[in-house]
């Protein structure tokens, strides 16, 4: 055997040096992979799973995720139509058309049946007593009937009231649909709102049936309660060029027969209307837009507002309760996705 010493190119030992450094750092890798997995192992008996996310609990006081699994809803696939069977507290529903209004958002439009029976379940586990359905909203076509009903029937199983939300004049999808019965200006040009928004005008019979007919759907479908927002003339943009030709009536004059007429169709039905800005505050706050909370707390069951937290529902609410107790007494405040009932406390 020859003893003669076996020499690389300068290109082979590059390459040599490159496989050593991958082998390194290989086992580099490796050993940091069985550090995490022995780092998951012990740490694993302290993973707790909640609605909020997954946390680690130390100590003592460590729980488990039971609880919080025994909240959550419980879907199985048993059946042979494969309909989930679920298993929660149903608790009692509010008495009819009456009692105070914890309810949420539930979205139906393009959910399937699963889907929105599994939302009002959860809504139900989170302790709501209410889901509010957005049947018409001013920026979509309304839901079909199949969709109101797999709500109504989700809102039965899970125990919960179920309150429509119906955006009345501010439809652009009908006024674009049906300029004839829109909101225009001297010209005959379509008005929109700052948030790009048709209107329909409530002066023409029409648009008030139109408004009428998502009413008597919702009612139809199974809503126990009817919230009604934009039940108004236009109230953003620029309003200057806005022709409604030759009227005898004022706004407040229109909307306070409409409202009259939707307490006449719905004698028995619970009507809440938002009352809006400084229309929440005294007789003809708002002569443009015709709004009157003197008018609504007369005719319907609940002035609902909009407020971006509590501290604001607070302040509305006691302002509004002293300018009128009994609108006071029928003060419900939007907050986000959450809908709730605020009782002015008796002095």
């Amino acid at each position: 055997m020859s003893n003669t010493p076996t020499w690389k190119t300068p290109h082979q030992a590059a390459h040599q040096r490159r496989k050593r450094r991958g082998r390194r750092k290989l086992a580099a890798v490796l050993v940091l992979l069985a550090l995490l997995a022995g780092a998951w192992v012990f740490l694993s008996e302290y993973v707790v799973f909640t609605s909020e996310g997954i946390r680690f609990s130390f100590g003592e006081d460590a729980v488990s995720d039971t609880a919080d699994r025994a909240s959550a809803p419980f879907l199985s696939d048993a059946g042979q139509d494969n309909a989930p069977q679920i298993s929660i507290d149903r608790g009692e529903l509010p008495p009819e058309g009456a009692g105070p209004v914890h309810g949420s958002l539930l979205e139906v439009a393009g959910l399937s049946r699963e889907e929105i029976l599994s939302a009002a379940v959860n809504l139900k586990n989170l302790g709501y007593t209410a889901a509010v359905v957005p049947v018409k909203t001013a920026s979509a076509p309304r839901i079909d009937a199949q969709e109101l009903s797999w709500a109504a029937e989700a809102c039965e199983t899970a125990g919960l009231r179920l309150i429509a939300y119906l955006s009345c004049f501010r439809d652009d999808v009908t006024a674009r649909a049906q300029p004839s019965l829109a909101v225009c200006d001297a010209e005959g040009a379509l008005f929109v709102d700052y948030d790009y928004s048709a209107w329909l005008n409530p002066y023409e019979e029409a648009a008030r049936d139109a408004v009428l007919a998502d009413c008597r759907f919702a009612v139809s479908g199974g809503a126990e309660e009817l919230l009604l927002d934009n039940l108004s003339f236009p109230n953003s943009g620029n309003l200057a060029p806005i022709e409604y030709g030759d009227v005898e009536d004022s706004p407040r004059e229109v909307i306070g027969a409409f409202a009259a007429l939707l307490r006449e169709t719905f004698p028995d039905l619970r009507l809440g209307a938002v009352v809006s800005g400084d229309d929440l505050f005294g007789e003809g706050a708002s002569e443009t837009k015709g709004q009157d909370v003197s008018l609504f707390s007369a005719t319907f069951d609940r002035i609902w507002a909009y407020a971006a937290d509590d501290t604001e529902a607070a302040a509305l609410l006691e302002k509004l309760a002293s300018l009128s107790q009994e609108a006071a007494a029928q003060f419900c405040v939007i907050t986000g996705r959450t809908y709730e009932s605020a009782a002015y406390p008796e002095t």
